[in-house]
């Protein structure tokens, strides 16, 4: 009876999986049929017959970077970017795709000492 139950639990994972793949890919093609090229008369052509060879993602929560003078001693400004994307599709006819999504940024200037 245990056998049972595992197979059927099985089936399910792998109906489940096959099911994610599946939408993932119709995404894809989704995105690449919708991709618009400008022609040489300069006019917006649509393909429809354009797929995604490749996509690069990356993407993180929080990242933080803070500039110094070249010694390192005297801090000018920190920067602080939150919940971000950045996608890039290649297509399979050498066009791409690029988007940014940026959550929030912070900019924080220190004021820099002047020299008489």
């Amino acid at each position: 009876m245990q056998m049972n139950s595992l197979s059927e639990e099985l089936s399910l994972m792998l109906s489940c999986l096959r099911e994610s793949q599946l939408e993932t890919a119709q995404r894809l093609t989704v995105a690449g049929a919708r991709h618009v090229t400008e022609s040489s008369a300069g006019r917006r052509v649509c393909s429809d017959d354009v797929t995604v060879r490749r996509r690069y993602d990356v993407c993180f929560t929080r990242a933080e970077w803070r500039m110094t003078e070249p010694d390192g001693q005297i801090g000018i400004a920190d920067l602080l970017l939150a919940n971000f994307l950045y996608t890039k599709l290649n297509y399979d006819n050498d066009s791409g795709y690029h988007q940014l999504e940026l959550g929030a940024f912070k900019v924080r200037l220190s004021p820099v000492p002047t020299v008489p």
